[in-house]
């Protein structure tokens, strides 16, 4: 394979890696290409530092070229692995930035990634933004467990319902609702049919009924799956098949 052929290969594996089509950031009077061309890191607690997001710095030209430095603003910090100067970077070679976020405040912030070629001077930037948080959300669940009426088997009891409440300052993000056992959820439950974000404050529900496929005690749970610390949240429940 040819020395073009390898960096076009290079550098296509590197945009996939990012799964964005075309996402970098290049000058094109620099061989220098920076992929992606920002970075979201999203809602971090205030005061914490967020895992690392990687940014590819590729020498798509023909010649090694120099870094002349690494800079970065706001409340982001970097590592890297590429030379310092006066050492270059090989013609289809790659280094990486390792970009992380700590906010200061409860507040967005953004901040620049900011790549610097020599002698040209040029320089190529990558956007960061984030939001700094109070923390994760709380979540408060009407009943620990609930108890149906004896029910025939293939018979569906009348239904109760199970609160979930967002207490805390942050969304609260529900990922899965499983109903186990004898049991099932209506669809009239909002914690399914809501897209599965609940505001501070605001509560959706499970309504679940009990069917049971056989006679005597019949157990199972109802089982939330959410960003909450004390995820998941579970509820007992328990009928008699008669």
């Amino acid at each position: 394979m040819r020395c073009g052929a390898i960096r076009a290969w290079r550098l296509g594996l590197l945009l996939l890696l990012n799964f964005v089509p075309a996402a970098f950031a290049q000058n094109f009077r620099s061989a220098l290409i920076l992929a992606p061309y920002s970075l979201d890191f999203g809602r971090v607690l205030a005061g914490a530092t967020s895992n690392s997001h990687t940014v590819m710095v590729f020498n798509n030209g023909e010649s090694a070229q120099e870094i002349s430095g690494i800079s970065i603003t706001g409340d982001f910090a970097e590592t890297d692995n590429c030379p310092k100067a006066p050492a270059t970077l090989a013609a289809g070679a790659d280094c990486e930035i390792h970009v992380t976020f700590k906010p200061s405040t409860l507040a967005s912030h953004s901040g620049t990634l900011t790549v610097s070629e020599a002698p040209s001077g040029i320089q190529l930037n990558v956007t960061l933004e984030g939001v700094g948080t109070a923390g994760r959300p709380t979540v408060s669940i009407s009943n620990s467990s609930l108890t149906f009426p004896e029910e025939q088997p293939g018979v569906q009891s009348p239904p109760q319902t199970v609160t979930v409440k967002n207490t805390g300052t942050e969304m609260l993000m529900i990922t899965n609702v499983e109903v186990k056992g004898d049991f099932m959820a209506l669809p009239a439950s909002t914690c399914i049919n809501m897209g599965s974000e609940v505001s501070p404050g605001a509560s959706c529900s499970v309504v679940v009924v009990f069917v049971p496929l056989g006679t005597g005690a019949r157990s199972g749970e109802v089982v939330v799956v959410d960003n909450a610390d004390d995820s998941p949240q579970k509820v007992g429940l328990s009928g008699t098949g008669r």
